[in-house]
Parts: C-alpha cells; structure tokens; sequence
C-alpha cells in the first residue's frame, strides 16, 4: 500500500509503497523502494540495487551502481560515479568497471585525488567497491538460472555469509564471491591483556615456525645469521621464549649497541630485521617479526570509540562497561570459529605457561621450606654451643680469678658478701621460716588432697564458681611452692660453690 510494509507491486515480485521503507520490488520485478524509501532496492526497469530520490546506495534505470542527487557512492548508467551534491572517491562518466576473473579499472575524469585514475591508481579502494558490490548481488540478485532456483541460491548464499564461510555463487558464468566475517552471526567479544612495552624497552618478536624446545636448540645456529646482519657494533640480548599454537613459538630479542650500552629502539629494530626477513631470516624459519609495544593512548581511544564491523554502538558501549579492568585490558572482538579456536589454543598455550610456571614457584617453595629447616637446626644447634663455650668461658675466668687471687685474704666487699650469704643461709635453714613454711604448706596440701578424696560425693558438689576459685588458689600456691623451692635450690648451689671456694683459698 501506499504507507509501507511488505506486499506485491503491479507486475508481480516484492514491493513496497510511496513512502514505504524495506525491501520490496517496484513495477517490473526486480527489489526496489519507493520515492522516499531507504535501504536496497530496484529502479522502475532492471535489474541491480538502488534506491529512491534521497540517496544512498543504488542503481539507476539502466543498471550498474549509482545514487540520486544527494550523492553517496554509486553508478551512474555506464560506471562507477557520484550524483550531482555527493563527495568521496568516484570515476565520472566513462568510467568502467569489470568484475570477472580478474578487476580491471580505468577512466580519464578525476576523483578526490585532483588528477586522473589510470590503471591501478586507487584499486584498493575500488576493489573493496567491488567486492561489496558482489557480496551485494550473492546476497539478494543472484542471476543464475532467471527462474525460482535463483531463491533458493540467494537464501543459501545469505546462510553461508551469515556463518561467515563458502562461496556464493554470482551469475550463470560461474562467478562467486568468498564470503568472510562481514556478515557473521556467530561473533562475541572477549577481554585481553594491554602490552605495556615500551619503543625504549627494544623488545622485537621473532614468530618461528619451530615448537619451544626446538626454537631453543636452534637458537645456536640462529645467533651467529643475526650477529653477522647487525654487525660487531651490537651484542644481541635474549628475553625469552614463548609457546605458540600449532607447534609455533616466539623468540623476543634486543640489541645493544655496545658504543654506548643502550637498547636500539623496537621500531628501529623491527625495521631492520623486516629488510632481512625475506633473504635471511626466513630460512631460519622466521615467519614474521614484529615490535613489542604498547598501544599509543590516542589509538587506543580511536579503536574503544569505533565499534567494529557487525557490532552495535550499544553493545559496544555495554562491552567497555563490563571491562574487569580497563587500565590493563582490551575488549578485542572474536567473529567467527576460526577466530574462536585460534583464541582458544592461544588460552591452552597460556595455560601451560602458567601452570609450567606454578609448578616452578612450587618447586621453588619446597625447596625454600628445606633450606629454612636446615637453617633452623642450624641456629639450634649455635645456641646450644654458645650456651657451652658461655660456660666454659665462665669456668676459665672462675679458675683464673682463684688462681690470681691465691694467698691473699678476703677483701671487704667480698667478705660482706659471705656475711650476707650465710646469713640467708640460716634463714632458709631456719625451721621456723622458710622451710617451715614450705613445710607447713606441703601438710596442708596433703590434708586437702586426702580430705578431698575420703569425703563422699554429696560433699563434692560445689558451686562451679567457687571449685574454679579453689582451682586458681591452689594453682597460685603451687606457683609459689615450685618458685620458692626454685629458690632454695639455686640459693644451696651458690652456698656449696662459696664454701668450696673458700676451702680452696684457705688451704
């Protein structure tokens, strides 16, 4: 109808009214929009993509690419042009373009670049142009068979771009466009490590197509081929290496140049190795060299703004949100399966990394706790030794003291010291202090003991507050038991060693 939807024009196929938006056929079959639509579409008599009078991508009445008059990228009736108000890069009007086994491009009228594109001039860009253009037409005008067949072609040309792999057949010449990850469903996005190299650092990857153990052992051949591209100026650094998937690894080196012991910069190292690459290194087995840097702010800010192809503005924005941790990690897109396996095996080569490097901290550790076990003993046993040279040392200026002063009588604070002495002697001799006490104690401890055990059992229920107080009492006695009998003790010993040291000076 007039206001949009879905429906059948005048001559059969898929249409849509004036002002209708979608995919839709106009009068004489084909895909086509109406005046004021948007989106793919087919003009009043052919074939191929366009759109109505407000622009955007399409094709005019005798087919080929073009747009109306408020430009963007198109085709006029014979070629590849901009309409009257549009800017970008276009051919004007006798330009040509073939897509066929091979891109030809040609015309005399320039474009943006003020002079005129001839041969191979902007074939970049106008291939891309081109292969839009086919996976355009394998997705939505397959012209194969002109009957029902071509349907069926279409919706299997639009399955396999929409899993992102196969090719899709264009014409009845036999023509296909590979399809990629354009248009694939199956993507998501996963969260990586931001390099924190630095251009200073020097740092260069080596990709070999060797696994580690075997990049290890050629590492003896591969020194002296790069010693002789840098010279005797330089001494070449190792930082590691690296397992790779499929049974690759990398090899991160420097340069050092020896006149002023500093690193050559990474970009310049890279750009040396990378005039070898062909001739020397790839003989080695080098695949690819590479810096290893980190990502300037203002690319990284330019790549977190841009959503990638196939992801909303939304999404994106909702990705950078759930960043665990953006400071130190990037959203980086995985779109397809192979880039899903590729991921995967990168995760398993870490994996064994890091548990190759747990099982070294671990192994480090034990031998830690061994190490700090024989130093414990050790320590042991020095204190115990210094204990016995303490009383060795002890016994020698005893011996040497007595032998000195052999002859001579008791000089006053010594003989002060004996007084005092024997005087605390005879205290803890004396029954009626010390020793008293301690014996009276002792009895009363005794008759406590032995009352508690001839009682009966109807006298044994105390309170539980007052037996944990009894308990503390006896336990402050026994303390003071056990440290005044500590006393007596160490008191005799000095008495006994007094009093043989006396003899000895007496006789």
């Amino acid at each position: 109808g007039q206001s949009g939807g879905l429906g059948l024009g005048q001559s059969g196929g898929l249409g849509l009214g004036q002002s209708g938006g979608g995919l839709g056929l106009g009068q004489s079959g084909g895909l086509g929009l109406g005046q004021s639509g948007g989106g793919l579409g087919l003009g009043q008599s052919g074939g191929g993509l366009g759109l109505g009078q407000s622009g955007g991508l399409g094709l005019g009445q005798s087919g080929g690419l073009g747009a109306g008059t408020s430009g963007g990228l198109g085709l006029g009736q014979k070629g590849l042009g901009l309409g009257q108000s549009g800017g970008g890069l276009g051919l004007g009007g006798n330009a040509n373009l073939k897509v066929g086994t091979g891109t030809q491009l040609g015309g005399n009228t320039a474009g943006m670049f003020g002079t005129g594109l001839g041969g191979l001039g902007a074939s970049n860009q106008l291939n891309q142009y081109a292969f839009e253009q086919q996976m355009a037409v394998a997705n939505v005008i397959p012209v194969v068979f002109r009957d029902e067949r071509d349907q069926v072609i279409k919706e299997f040309n639009q399955i396999q771009a929409c899993w992102g792999t196969g090719k899709g057949l264009l014409n009845a010449r036999g023509q296909f466009v590979e399809f990629g990850n354009d248009f694939n469903r199956f993507k998501c996005v996963t969260y990586s490590r931001l390099p924190t190299a630095k251009d200073e650092d020097g740092l260069v990857g080596l990709h070999l197509n060797k696994s580690e153990k075997e990049a290890e052992a050629a590492w003896g051949n591969l020194r002296p081929v790069l010693q002789s591209l840098v010279g005797q100026a330089f001494e070449i650094g190792i930082e590691g290496f690296r397992s790779l998937p499929d049974s690759n690894s990398e090899l991160i080196i420097y340069f050092i140049q020896l006149a002023t012991l500093k690193k050559v910069s990474a970009n310049d190292a890279y750009k040396f190795l990378l005039n070898h690459q062909k001739n020397k290194l790839e003989p080695q087995g080098i695949v690819a060299v590479y810096p290893k840097l980190g990502i300037e702010e203002s690319l990284l800010k330019s790549y977190l703004d841009s959503p990638p192809m196939g992801f909303t503005q939304m999404y994106w924005e909702q990705v950078k949100e759930q960043n665990p941790d953006p400071t130190r990690l990037i959203p980086v897109p995985i779109v397809g399966f192979g880039q899903l396996l590729q991921r995967m095996k990168q995760q398993q080569e870490e994996s064994k990394i890091q548990l190759t490097r747990l099982q070294l901290i671990g192994q480090e550790i034990s031998d830690l706790d061994r190490k700090h076990a024989l130093t414990v003993t050790k320590i042991s046993q020095a204190r115990r030794k210094l204990k016995e040279l303490n009383t060795r040392v002890l016994k020698l200026m005893v011996a040497q003291e007595v032998h000195r002063k052999t002859g001579y009588s008791l000089f006053e604070e010594e003989e002060l010291l004996r007084v005092g002495l024997d005087s605390i002697q005879s205290e803890l001799k004396d029954p009626a202090n010390y020793r008293g006490r301690l014996n009276e104690l002792m009895s009363q401890v005794r008759l406590q003991s032995q009352s508690l055990v001839s009682r009966p059992s109807r006298h044994l229920s105390l309170d539980a507050a007052v037996l944990e107080e009894y308990k503390q009492v006896i336990k402050e006695q026994q303390k003071g038991i056990s440290h005044l009998v500590n006393i007596i003790k160490e008191d005799s010993e000095d008495l006994s060693t007094l009093q043989e040291e006396l003899l000895k000076n007496n006789s």
